[in-house]
């Protein structure tokens, strides 16, 4: 949920022309909300069983990489779709539009927000694997 509001607010400071110096914070908050990725192979374990839970945390993990290594791709030539017609002078910073950062974010809540959705179908496990059998959890004790 972080992420996505996070997201949202860094489209926000796109699309109103708020002072960049905002995106400071925007990008402190991608880094809290990375540190709890880990969760993601911990949910896949506890709702697979124990047959499958490590081929699921093995597939989060794969996942995971292939976005890292596919995603910043497919950004570069989104951004560079939006210098079309102007051509860069050799070994001069390349500075893309507002817009071109704004479609970036737009992007990106796609996958967040597919994730957010998911959360709620997502069973409650309470900390334990959901095939395994447990004693009853007693809130009172």
């Amino acid at each position: 949920g972080l992420v996505f509001l996070n997201t949202v607010f860094m489209v926000c400071v796109m699309h109103f022309g708020l002072p960049k110096y905002i995106f400071i914070f925007g990008f402190l908050m991608y880094a809290v909300a990375s540190g709890s990725a880990v969760t993601f192979s911990l949910v896949s374990q506890e709702i697979n069983s124990r047959d499958t839970m490590t081929q699921a945390a093995g597939v989060n993990n794969l996942c995971n990489y292939l976005f890292i290594a596919i995603f910043p791709l497919l950004v570069g030539k989104l951004l560079d779709s939006y210098m079309e017609g102007k051509a860069a002078a050799a070994n001069t910073a390349v500075t893309y539009p507002p817009e071109a950062y704004e479609m970036v974010f737009l992007l990106l809540l796609i996958p967040t927000s597919a994730i957010v959705l998911l959360t709620f179908i997502l069973p409650e496990t309470r900390g334990h694997y959901l095939h395994q059998k447990l004693p009853p959890v007693h809130f009172w004790s």
